[in-house]
């Protein structure tokens, strides 16, 4: 419990947001447990990559029933710019 109380100068989530059944609840307390001036990455799936026309291809990505919530990039930008936060990078997935 000690760590939760902490507060990091950066917060690494790859491939979490996506599993979680409330990804802005995530995105609230990964603010919380960062500093002022602190750093959150995060790693997921874009939705606005997927071609819903070859869903073969991607299988994993949306990998069902495990990714509760694929969002795309817009979508978190506007989530983290709505907590405060500035986006620094954006850094796509290779296909």
């Amino acid at each position: 419990r000690a760590a939760l109380a902490a507060s990091y100068d950066a917060a690494i989530a790859q491939d979490v947001i996506e599993h979680v059944a409330a990804p802005l609840a995530l995105l609230d307390e990964l603010g919380r447990l960062v500093r002022p001036g602190g750093l959150v990455a995060i790693g997921t799936p874009d939705a606005a990559a997927i071609d819903l026309a070859r869903p073969g291809r991607w299988h994993h990505t949306l990998h069902r029933p495990y990714h509760r919530h694929l969002l795309a990039h817009p979508a978190l930008v506007a989530a983290a710019t709505a907590r405060g936060w500035t986006v620094g990078a954006h850094h796509r997935r290779p296909d």
